[in-house]
């Protein structure tokens, strides 16, 4: 990766696996204080000392792997301490760009961008029922959604596009996920086997990725409601998803969605090894 994100032109997405490397460094209980002290916030640190593993590790490595690609995308030392705000929902931001996070069991993404933006990862181990999904979720998704959803895969697809619209919006589940919707074009769908992260870099950990566009929103009720966190926002809404891991081992493929109001959007996306960054900056 260049040192420095030029999310000014770009949407960027940068994810990480906590691999099994990863883990067993982190069980060293040497490294763990190491790396947990690159927080830099005491009350930070003590919560994260008080989870068990390995959500303990999850939720370091999710912290730490925000502030590296907030400081990357600003030019900044990249473990130096963010300037946070956060909204009365706890949507964070940060002065001169917006950005959302989202993690899958084992992988951490976050997307970066000049303008509001929100993304959503599926599971790749879930405990709903791939048999019962639309029974269980029927009053979250609008009468054209489900007429939609027949396949587990594609549950998870509009799932993952509801959660992206919610935090592009900052309302997180305080919206009535019903008076929004998602319709898919009729010319081509979306499966895991034509869009999806092809497992090529192109150097400095960028991959090639095909993101499936033919997506379209409706928020009018929103809108015609005048509801609270739409009002800073045009009704205009563009919908990008793929899958970044493929299924295999009874795992799911893990869908990735991003929702933003860029009309033609350029993603950038990119795979850091954070073993290894960590590790270099422990020696330096």
């Amino acid at each position: 990766m260049a040192p420095l994100y030029d999310f000014a032109k770009n949407i960027i997405v940068v994810i990480t696996k906590i691999t099994p490397e990863l883990v067993e460094f982190l069980q060293d209980d040497f490294n763990f204080e190491l790396v947990l002290r690159l927080l830099d916030n005491l009350k930070l640190q003590a919560k994260v000392r008080q989870l068990k593993a390995p959500l303990r590790y999850k939720q370091l490595i999710a912290n730490l792997f925000t502030k590296y690609v907030l400081n990357r995308a600003l030019d900044k030392p990249q473990f130096e301490d963010l300037a946070l705000k956060y909204s009365n929902y706890g949507k964070p931001s940060i002065e001169g760009l917006e950005f959302n996070t989202s993690t899958s069991n084992d992988i951490i993404a976050i997307a970066v961008h000049t303008s509001p933006i929100g993304m959503d990862l599926s599971h790749a181990v879930q405990n709903v029922s791939s048999k019962d999904y639309r029974i269980q979720f029927e009053p979250m998704f609008h009468k054209f959604e489900l007429s939609q959803l027949d396949s587990y895969f594609k549950f998870n697809h509009f799932w993952t596009l509801k959660e992206a619209f919610t935090k592009l919006i900052g309302s997180g589940l305080n919206v009535e996920l019903a008076d929004f919707y998602f319709t898919m074009g009729p010319d081509e769908e979306f499966i895991e086997d034509n869009y999806c992260v092809i497992k090529c870099h192109l150097g400095s950990g960028e991959l090639i990725v095909k993101w499936y566009d033919q997506i379209a929103t409706n928020a009018e009720k929103l809108f015609q409601k005048k509801n609270e966190f739409v009002n800073s926002l045009t009704n205009e809404f563009y919908c990008y998803s793929t899958v970044i891991e493929r299924a295999r081992d009874g795992r799911l493929p893990v869908i990735c969605s991003l929702v933003t109001q860029e009309q033609i959007a350029k993603i950038k996306t990119f795979e850091v090894d954070f073993l290894a960054v960590l590790q270099r900056q422990l020696q330096s």
